[in-house]
């Protein structure tokens, strides 16, 4: 399953998000960390299966946010830690089937995270 396929390294920073596949010099993606979600409140004729198409990420969240009343834009990282997962969720998805165009089954995937406090146990375990 995973024998030929390149893990997928993501580095979701608090403004812009880099992706690509491993072992390349530069990312193959870098857009901004942000999703443009439809107002619930404004819009009631919104139903639950259409949820994966109400909202967009990157360039065209910040685009589709700007020129719409019915859209909202929102951060899902703050101070490079995620504070909304659930966005975050969304934002991995879209970022994976739609940029990346890859069924995540078929690949690793390498998260870089910001690591802000660590204390040395021995050589060989790390308290985070």
């Amino acid at each position: 399953m995973y024998k030929n396929n390149k893990a997928i390294v993501i580095d979701n920073g608090t403004g812009f998000t880099k992706m690509g596949f491993s072992g390349n010099l530069d990312p193959d993606f870098v857009f901004p960390t942000a999703i443009a979600e439809i107002n619930k409140k404004t819009d009631i004729s919104i139903s639950s299966k259409t949820e994966e198409f109400d909202y967009y990420i990157g360039d065209k969240a910040v685009e589709v946010a700007s020129n719409s009343r019915s859209h909202s834009i929102t951060y899902p990282m703050m101070n490079g830690m995620i504070d909304k997962w659930d966005q975050m969720e969304k934002f991995w998805h879209q970022s994976i089937y739609h940029y990346m165009k890859v069924d995540p089954q078929d690949h690793y995937f390498v998260l870089v995270l910001k690591i802000t406090k660590f204390v040395f146990i021995d050589k060989l375990n790390l308290l985070f």
